[in-house]
């Protein structure tokens, strides 16, 4: 996520290529580096953990639509499950490690050939599918694009991910002899492959990077108020300071809800971040400590728990608390919902929060510090969204 998944970087660290005068580490017989190995087994867990949390829920709840009739899948649920069973991938390939602490060496075989398999799965799954999740959030909140509600354009990327997945998998392992061998305390990609290495995980974890990082710091001045977009034209403008750009008691919270999704992207690159560090000190030193290899593990492996608590934190569906009478029947579990429903044409009582400078704003431009909050669906958005879906005279279920 992850956020992400550079976790074949880790491999990559481990393995003998990566200069001559590196060290392989100690092995595993020896306590430290099988207690390393622990902790990733014991972070695999975790996450394993949190993703059958999430899943179970959608579950219970697509189960509970179709019984009512009713269709709650948006593009942002669809992409986040795909994330979720990624994420399901990553956590399986980290307990397999189990099998080399209990046998104090990583042994090659049909067992390793799985891990590897569930690993190359998990880490360019979860990149391609935090990918997705970047772009769409970004087009929907940056331009305020209503997106249709049919599930067919995120279904099509879901195909697309798995079948890159796939071939990468698929036609390295038939290619390539021992593809998948032991590559220090786990198994992976073999060194000598580098270039399946690259083309398979790599490509896709620094190019997923470079996006969040491109897309989201406009995205968050858009969101803040700094940046307004009206038509073809984007403009930006100085706020006097922080309380102008968030002003209103309930408009914070209206934005706050729409930053939260921002906490994604982020997650991803810290996660990034430190075996990034590592993998450059790995190129430019003698040696790369294995606590500091085992300690980007971790991190990495915890991807699943971290993804499955943001969304909880994102979707205040999935936390208990008592619903309001005077929504006793709606359910709104995806931050996205709003934006749905409004492409269907929705109506939908909602109470809109004017900044006080809303009066100074160019006409015909609209500008996220006007926003609406609908206390269901956790979610900001231009005044504009709310009146087209409130008096849409096409507007049906």
């Amino acid at each position: 996520m992850s956020p992400t998944s550079p976790m074949g970087v880790r491999d990559f660290l481990s393995a003998p290529s990566l200069a001559a005068t590196q060290s392989s580490g100690p092995p595993l017989s020896e306590f430290g580096p099988r207690l390393g190995v622990v902790f990733i087994v014991q972070a695999g867990i975790i996450s394993a953990v949190a993703v059958i949390y999430v899943l179970s829920y959608k579950l219970v709840l697509t189960a509970r639509y179709i019984v009512t009739g009713e269709s709650r899948w948006t593009h942002v649920g669809i992409y986040f499950v795909n994330l979720m069973v990624a994420d399901a991938f990553l956590a399986t390939g980290d307990i397999m490690n189990a099998r080399w602490v209990s046998e104090g060496a990583v042994i090659q075989g049909d067992f390793c050939k799985a891990q590897a398999i569930f690993k190359q799965f998990g880490d360019t799954g979860v990149a391609l599918s935090t990918l997705a999740i970047t772009i769409h959030t970004f087009v929907l909140l940056f331009f305020n694009v209503q997106m249709p509600s049919t599930p067919i354009v995120p279904s099509l990327v879901i195909v697309l991910i798995w079948l890159i997945v796939g071939l990468a998998v698929g036609i390295g392992s038939t290619v390539n002899p021992q593809y998948y061998a032991p590559t220090g305390y786990w198994c992976w990609i073999q060194h000598q492959y580098v270039a399946g290495q690259y083309a398979s995980e790599y490509a896709w974890m620094w190019f997923t990077a470079l996006v969040n990082i491109v897309l989201y710091v406009p995205l968050y001045f858009r969101l803040r108020g700094n940046i307004t977009v009206g038509g073809r034209s984007i403009r930006w403008r100085w706020l006097k300071s922080s309380q102008d750009a968030w002003n209103g008691a309930r408009a914070n919270e209206a934005s706050a809800a729409a930053r939260k999704m921002l906490w994604y992207p982020v997650a991803y690159v810290v996660m990034v971040l430190p075996i990034s560090a590592v993998r450059f000190r790995a190129f430019y030193s003698y040696n790369v400590p294995y606590q500091a290899t085992f300690f980007c593990d971790v991190l990495l492996g915890l991807s699943g728990a971290i993804n499955a608590t943001l969304y909880t934190l994102t979707r205040p569906a999935l936390r208990p608390h008592p619903r309001p009478a005077s929504h006793h029947r709606r359910n709104t579990s995806d931050i996205t919902t709003v934006m749905s429903e409004n492409a269907r044409g929705v109506p939908r009582s909602s109470v809109t929060f004017d900044h006080k400078d809303s009066q100074h704003r160019e006409p015909g431009v609209q500008s996220s510090s006007h926003l609406s909050w609908d206390p269901t669906s956790s979610f900001a958005q231009p005044e504009a969204a709310i009146i087209r879906s409130v008096y849409s005279p096409t507007g049906s279920r």
